[in-house]
C-alpha cells in the first residue's frame, strides 16, 4: 500500500462534522480573556497553561479531561471573547484546509445573568459569520443541550436554535 505524504492529506479540502466551540479555544485566547476578565489562572505563561487548558496525551478518562475545562470556562461569558473564539476556530481550520464545518456548544453553559443565551448565541454567530467571509469557510452553528438542565432550558435552546 502507498504511503500518502502529509503535504498531500494538507492540500485536500476536508469537512469537520463534529467540532466543539469551547474545546477549540486558543491557549493565548484564554489568557487574553482571564487578563479582561479578571479571571485568576493557574500561571499565565502560555506553555504552562497549555498543560492545564489541554487534554495530556496520556488522558485515561473523561473525568480527567474535562478537568481541564474547569480552569477555563469562567472566562468563555463574555460577548467579545465568544466571538473571538468563533473567528479564531474559523481561521484555524481554514489553516488545515478546512472548509465546511459543523461547530457545536452549549448555550447554557456560558450564559450568564445579563448575558442571557440569546446574545451567547448571537455572539458566537458573529464570529462565524466574520471568519466565513475571510477564510472562505462554512461553518454551521449546533446548539447542544444537556439532560441535567430543567426541560425548559432545553426548550429555551431548541428555540434559539
Amino acid at each position: 500500500m502507498r504511503r500518502i505524504s502529509p503535504t498531500l492529506v494538507h492540500s485536500l479540502p476536508k469537512c469537520d462534522l463534529h467540532v466543539h466551540l469551547d474545546g477549540s479555544v486558543r491557549v493565548g485566547t484564554i489568557r487574553d480573556a482571564a487578563n479582561k476578565m479578571g479571571v485568576r489562572l493557574p500561571t499565565r505563561n502560555l506553555k504552562e497553561l497549555a498543560r492545564y487548558v489541554q487534554a495530556p496525551p496520556d488522558c485515561r478518562s473523561l473525568s480527567d479531561f474535562l478537568k481541564a475545562f474547569e480552569i477555563f470556562y469562567p472566562v468563555l461569558k463574555d460577548p467579545e471573547i465568544l466571538e473571538r473564539i468563533s473567528y479564531e476556530l474559523c481561521e484555524d481550520a481554514s489553516k488545515e484546509n478546512i472548509r465546511y464545518m459543523e461547530v457545536r456548544f452549549a448555550p447554557v453553559l456560558q450564559a450568564r445573568e445579563g448575558f442571557p443565551m440569546e446574545e451567547v448565541v448571537k455572539s458566537v454567530l458573529k464570529g462565524l459569520k466574520r471568519g466565513e467571509r475571510d477564510f472562505k469557510i462554512r461553518a454551521l452553528l449546533l446548539l447542544c443541550c444537556y439532560r441535567s438542565e430543567p426541560p425548559t432550558t432545553s426548550i429555551e435552546t431548541v428555540n434559539l436554535a
